[in-house]
């Protein structure tokens, strides 16, 4: 989840997510800290293969986000409801595959004008890029206080894939990403996620299908 970027100049998201046994632990725990509940989000994320390098490789990510919300106390009070649904398009750049991840990320709404994002999705066709899976998740994120930064922790179930939290933010340039770093270590420990996991939602659901897929 990024804030709004300036023209010209890619974000660099920092995050960690850990496979979560025990939801509910953690939403108390979030709750018990202070933190606010943004929105509960129904994602459905369709990712794209470029058409002459493999982005497994280089570890980058190109999709497209059709997201619905769900009512919070703290979305109504605010009118925050009132933008269901919204369609983005994302490209996330390479990361390190060890310890939290710092990676660039480019992300902007294409609704209204395109609005179920059909109109990118025909773009991407004539580009060839091919799509590869949706992967369907819903997402409750919140908004957390921790040294003087806004952290998002989110807990998201991942449809046949597990319950899973992510604990992110946005670092302003590359002199930021250490320091954001020790802030996510630090709120996970504080909430016990203990058990990181460094494999892309994408990957995971292509995992399981290859293992799912019954033999013709």
């Amino acid at each position: 989840m990024a804030s709004p970027i300036a023209p010209g100049k890619s974000s660099i998201e920092v995050e960690q997510k850990f496979r979560l046994p025990e939801p509910d632990v953690l939403l108390a725990k979030l709750l018990a800290a202070g933190a606010t509940e943004i929105a509960i989000e129904y994602h459905a994320d369709t990712y794209y293969r470029h058409p002459s390098r493999d982005f497994a490789q280089t570890r980058e990510a190109l999709r497209i986000r059709r997201i619905t919300r769900s009512v919070t106390e703290s979305s109504s009070a605010t009118n925050e409801s009132a933008q269901s649904p919204e369609t983005r398009v994302t490209y996330k750049g390479p990361y390190s595959t060890t310890g939290v991840k710092a990676r660039p990320e480019l992300e902007w709404r294409l609704d209204p004008c395109d609005e179920d994002g059909r109109n990118m999705q025909s773009l991407f066709d004539f580009l060839g890029f091919a799509s590869v899976m949706t992967v369907r998740k819903t997402r409750r994120s919140f908004t957390l206080a921790h040294r003087d930064r806004e952290l998002i922790v989110t807990i998201d179930d991942a449809e046949s894939l597990g319950t899973f939290a992510e604990v992110e933010t946005i670092a302003a340039d590359d002199q930021e990403i250490e320091a954001c770093r020790d802030q996510i270590s630090e709120l996970a420990e504080m909430l016990d996620l203990r058990s990181p996991e460094q494999k892309s939602y994408l990957t995971m659901a292509m995992e399981f299908v290859s293992e799912n897929v019954l033999p013709s």
